[in-house]
């Protein structure tokens, strides 16, 4: 199974810019069976049928309650390789929309967008503090399933994830301890434990994108024993784009590779927002 974690930085935006390219034709293009995408910049009211139930896939959305083009997760599931028996999109401190859970005949995944420091650096760290315990929560829930935590951090983890001098923090701490208390690993640095200059963030009002200067935030944390028994096959930092995807995001995701036995949809699985577009024509909003 692939699984594809992506800041997109704007959902719909990015889609505008392959014209003619419908929902579904880009997620194809993705070539992945699970996609993450994080900072989707969606709100509820700004929902279409298109985006809610996209031919072949699942989906579940998490928006920000009091803020329009502000954060927003999302989590696509493709027919036919998976079952999806559960969602939560709802589990956010400051109804920001930064975390949609989905649960699957063989594991649990989580996919969230931590806050930015931007000058609020209690309020990053208590999110953290309640992503820290909302993943033992999940764990002590679904005991015997393995969980994978993926997205966008905002954390820069090792000095190998920084281009520039690297110095620890509360926040790089607080990453150790998720890493050791809930016994996940960087699937990335498992299979690149070396590796220099693999970065997802870049600034882009200086143009660092093009002489790589910048820093790792990105990342897919899975849970040890898919380590311990082979399962994790391959991770890497994709820097060119899928094909079909527009050309100027390319980069910034992550793809991840594990064996897992194949299952048939469940038929409890439904989009978290497909209800409302049930009897609307494909072009409606």
């Amino acid at each position: 199974m692939k699984l594809l974690c992506w800041n997109i930085n704007g959902l719909r935006a990015n889609l505008g810019k392959t014209p003619g390219q419908s929902f579904a034709g880009f997620l194809d293009a993705c070539d992945a069976d699970v996609l993450c995408f994080q900072e989707t910049k969606l709100t509820r009211a700004e929902m279409t049928s298109e985006l809610a139930c996209p031919p072949g896939y699942d989906a579940f959305y998490s928006f920000a309650k009091h803020k329009k083009g502000y954060s927003g997760v999302a989590t696509l599931v493709r027919h036919g390789r998976l079952a999806t028996v559960g969602a939560e999109t709802s589990a956010c401190p400051f109804h920001e929309g930064r975390i949609v859970l989905t649960e699957h005949t063989t594991f649990v995944l989580i996919n969230v967008y931590c806050p930015a420091h931007g000058g609020h650096l209690e309020r990053k760290l208590a999110f953290h503090e309640f992503l820290l315990g909302y993943v033992a929560a999940t764990k002590a829930a679904h005991v015997g399933k393995p969980l994978i935590l993926v997205g966008d951090l905002n954390v820069i983890h090792k000095p190998l994830d920084d281009c520039d001098a690297y110095e620890p923090s509360d926040v790089t701490a607080w990453l150790d301890t998720l890493l050791a208390t809930q016994d996940l690993t960087d699937a990335f640095r498992q299979l690149h434990p070396t590796r220099e200059k693999a970065y997802t963030c870049w600034r882009a009002l200086t143009g660092a994108r093009e002489t790589n200067y910048g820093v790792r935030l990105d990342y897919i944390l899975c849970d040890s024993r898919l380590v311990s028994t082979n399962k994790l096959t391959s991770c890497d930092v994709w820097q060119g784009c899928p094909e079909g995807a527009p050309g100027d995001i390319k980069g910034r995701c992550n793809f991840f590779q594990w064996h897992g036995d194949a299952k048939k949809p469940s038929p409890v699985a439904s989009s978290s927002h497909a209800k409302r577009f049930k009897a609307t024509p494909p072009d409606a909003t």
